[in-house]
């Protein structure tokens, strides 16, 4: 695997690449990532997409804004909150964010990482309150909360998160800040329904082989963005395979190739039956 695409998953993981060279010997790279136990991958994975996120919401499309000095960590979160039909703006520092409230012409929610070199979250949080009272702020961060000293105790966040985010509570919580009603692909607010014919489903409503293999290049190669916009074409092209594309792109938001790589299994295999 290249080196530009390890630094690009590692990211997204909000992780860190660093090098160690040695003339004449070599060089070695390591990075560090915050992952779960080695116990919880295989039914995370399961719970992911046992629990689909919701792809809208009744009512005006409301408007988010996405603050982190990291473009990887800033691209998952906006493609969260995108696939939930938010409009999305994005800043690379706090004082960037905050020099942008003039030119939106609304705002309806913050997600803002915690340390950041051009002003941080609580930066963030202040400019905010000042500027745009009533916007819930959600903290994302690597490291607990730890507030500048002597910061006022009644500016807080509307909810805090330590990476990595669980998605659809992530959502669940903006949901309830600005009293939203989810809208899901098939009009149920639960997934319980929805996934306990995904097997027959998909054995009547298939993707096509040529379409299954393009997926499955996509997946070999780690083509996350390919991925999605694969998963979008499909929702688009065919509407009755929305909820097979849903599980797809939640699964490429979170880089769970071991999931893409199972859907796109059964999928061949329901495509191979008569």
């Amino acid at each position: 695997m290249g080196l530009a695409i390890v630094r690009q998953l590692v990211a997204l993981m909000s992780g860190e690449v660093t090098v160690q060279s040695r003339l004449g010997e070599g060089s070695a790279f390591r990075f560090t990532i915050v992952a779960e136990s080695a116990a919880q991958p295989a039914a995370s994975r399961a719970a992911r997409l046992e629990n689909a996120l919701p792809n809208g919401y009744t009512g005006p499309q409301r408007l988010a804004l996405v603050i982190d000095d990291d473009p990887g960590s800033r691209a998952v979160f906006s493609a969260v909150l995108e696939y939930a039909d938010f409009s999305v703006r994005e800043a690379d520092s706090g004082n960037a964010a905050v020099a942008m409230l003039d030119d939106l012409p609304r705002l309806d929610v913050v997600v803002t990482d915690q340390f950041m070199p051009d002003g941080d979250g609580w930066a963030v949080l202040e400019g905010i309150g000042a500027r745009r009272p009533g916007v819930p702020c959600v903290m994302i961060s690597a490291a607990t909360p730890s507030p500048p000293v002597g910061y006022p105790a009644e500016r807080r966040f509307a909810a805090t998160f330590l990476k990595p985010v669980d998605h659809a509570a992530l959502l669940e919580v903006i949901g309830e800040a600005l009293g939203l009603e989810w809208r899901w692909n098939t009009g149920e607010p639960t997934s319980s329904v929805r996934d306990a014919d995904a097997r027959g489903a998909m054995m009547q409503k298939k993707p096509d082989q040529n379409s299954l293999s393009e997926l499955r290049q996509l997946i070999e190669y780690s083509e996350i963005t390919a991925i999605r916009d694969w998963a979008r074409r499909l929702r688009q092209s065919a509407p009755e395979q929305g909820e097979f594309a849903d599980k797809v792109e939640i699964a490429a938001i979170d880089l769970d190739f071991r999931s893409l790589e199972a859907l796109c299994e059964t999928a061949t295999v329901a495509a191979e039956s008569p």
